[in-house]
């Protein structure tokens, strides 16, 4: 179980860099933060709901991804170091 009784299904070392990790790499290298798509709504679906209403999820993942702002709560984010 993870958070709040949420499903966890990887391991338990699996978890998304924080912010404070992202800042200690920032440190070395430069850092570029892409987000390919938003990826928020649609682990509602996929977790709370086994994947049952998936489709008006990914629509509110397609409108909320037009707003920058809302792009970091992405759980699919890509970081381009150099």
């Amino acid at each position: 179980m993870g958070k709040l009784w949420v499903p966890k299904y990887g391991d338990p070392d699996e978890f998304p860099f924080t912010s404070s990790e992202v800042v200690e790499i920032k440190k070395y290298f430069h850092v570029e933060i892409e987000y390919p798509e938003l990826l928020f709504f649609r682990m509602i679906s996929y977790y709370l709901l086994r994947g049952h209403f998936r489709s008006p999820f990914q629509m509110l993942d397609n409108y909320f991804y037009k707003y920058p702002a809302f792009r970091k709560y992405s759980y699919r984010q890509y970081l381009c170091i150099s």
